[in-house]
């Protein structure tokens, strides 16, 4: 089903990336339940995001990386928004400049609509 490229979506193209010896990539994913919804999230060790570019990388073909220097279609994170907000979800990101980033993604309960929309 469509929620399944949810579970990628961030991080589709990270297979290609690599990191020094002493930094190498890492991923971390995580689930909980709430008493109305279901959370996952997955926290990375990158170059992290600043806040002032948090609702540009939602935007379709937006990337913050030069396309020169890493290969990105810029839909990626479009698509996790838009296929998690058909099932009633919110989507959205923490993070600081070189700190890494974590992405998350709450649905509702029973199809139940979610407040943040």
């Amino acid at each position: 089903n469509a929620l399944s490229g949810v579970y990628g979506g961030p991080y589709a193209s990270d297979g290609e990336r690599t990191g020094p010896a002493e930094n190498p990539p890492l991923l971390r994913i995580e689930t909980g339940k709430g008493k109305e919804k279901v959370y996952m999230s997955f926290r990375d060790n990158g170059p992290g995001i600043e806040e002032r570019y948090y609702d540009k990388i939602f935007q379709i073909f937006q990337t913050l990386m030069p396309r020169d220097e890493h290969e990105s279609t810029g839909i990626g994170l479009t698509l996790v928004k838009k296929i998690v907000a058909l099932y009633g979800g919110s989507v959205w990101v923490e993070s600081k400049s070189g700190k890494g980033a974590a992405f998350f993604f709450s649905l509702p309960k029973k199809g139940e609509k979610d407040e943040k929309l």
